[in-house]
């Protein structure tokens, strides 16, 4: 049998988000996998994701499931952290083509999940999505 080496998911959402939504007039985001020291204090708007893994498929694709959590605005005023949730949810359903260097072969319909609020004691407001991608690797 071959083996198959995975992209790395979250190097590879975080170049393409960054791309997106400086497209989009939000150049401003911090996108990372690593959230920022909490008693650092910034105006940013910041997305992290995560890839939490997930089952191999077949013996190319497997499933990967990412948390995407942003943190903006305040807890008295929420709405920033909620509206850029909503613009990137929106990104990556769309993320699955034929792009060269593209590891994502498919989004399930009901593969995007939230974004829901987080409940934390902190300053910002954040809020959490996940999403599901179908992910093909390489042979080695």
């Amino acid at each position: 049998m071959t083996a198959v080496l995975h992209a790395d998911l979250e190097a590879y959402l975080c170049g393409r988000l960054r791309d997106e939504l400086t497209a989009r007039g939000r150049g401003d985001v911090e996108v990372g996998n690593q959230e920022r020291d909490p008693t650092t204090a910034s105006s940013a708007p910041q997305v992290v994701v995560r890839d939490n893994s997930g089952p191999t498929r077949s013996v190319i694709s497997a499933e990967r499931d990412v948390s995407l959590s942003v943190l903006a605005g305040t807890k008295a005023a929420p709405k920033p952290a909620m509206d850029l949730a909503r613009l990137v949810n929106a990104l990556v359903a769309t993320f699955a083509d034929l792009t060269p260097g593209n590891p994502i072969a498919y989004v399930p319909e009901d593969g995007v999940t939230g974004p829901f609020w987080v409940p934390e004691d902190a300053t910002y407001a954040r809020t959490l999505s996940t999403v599901t991608f179908v992910v093909v690797g390489e042979p080695l």
